[in-house]
């Protein structure tokens, strides 16, 4: 009797062994899809606030500037740069929140794409872009912002008026940013 209580014991904890390691893996498994689904959920969260910031701005491209002036001055596939009438004296328009200096100069906006960082995997390399708003606000100094991280380089492609594209900034007159976005932490 003293063997086979040994070997109930023995048999019992290997049994109770294997279902403890595949409780284990199951919970890991759990863990690692809701971080997976949820880091994506943030990812498309943050990429939306992005792209409404941007939108807001280029609806305002040109604002306030007399017909002729030149508004548009770089318009590469990662840099575009204009300006606009962000803060126009408020006899002439509503008030602002947040800006308490009101003038008749131009105001610059100007987005580019650079290189964030690059992560590796064996056969796969994954780049990341920041996209760098800076806005310029004559007399104050001009403040940068990171207002996101993107998957693609090429970002900005210009047209005429007539939806035709082109490649000079004074033929400009409507401008689409095209964002993406990838984890490189899920792959």
């Amino acid at each position: 009797m003293g063997g086979s209580a040994i070997l109930d014991i023995v048999s019992a904890s290997l049994i109770g062994g294997i279902l403890l390691i595949i409780a284990i893996s199951v919970s890991d498994s759990g863990t690692q899809e809701f971080y997976n689904q949820n880091s994506d959920q943030i990812m498309q969260s943050n990429l939306t606030q992005m792209s409404r910031i941007v939108n807001s701005d280029f609806s305002k491209m040109g604002f306030g500037i007399p017909e002729g002036d030149t508004i548009v001055f770089t318009s590469t596939q990662t840099r575009f740069k204009y300006i606009a009438q962000l803060n126009q004296h408020p006899d002439y328009n509503m008030l602002i929140d947040g800006v308490t200096y009101f003038d008749n100069i131009p105001d610059t906006i100007e987005y580019e794409i650079t290189l964030a960082e690059t992560f590796s995997n064996a056969d796969l390399t994954v780049s990341q872009y920041n996209v760098t708003r800076t806005v310029k606000m004559p007399p104050s100094a001009s403040e940068s912002f990171v207002i996101g991280k993107i998957g693609n380089l090429n970002v900005f492609e210009y047209f005429d008026l007539l939806g035709n594209p082109v490649l000079l900034p004074t033929d400009v007159r409507g401008v689409e940013a095209q964002f993406s976005t990838i984890n490189p932490r899920v792959i």
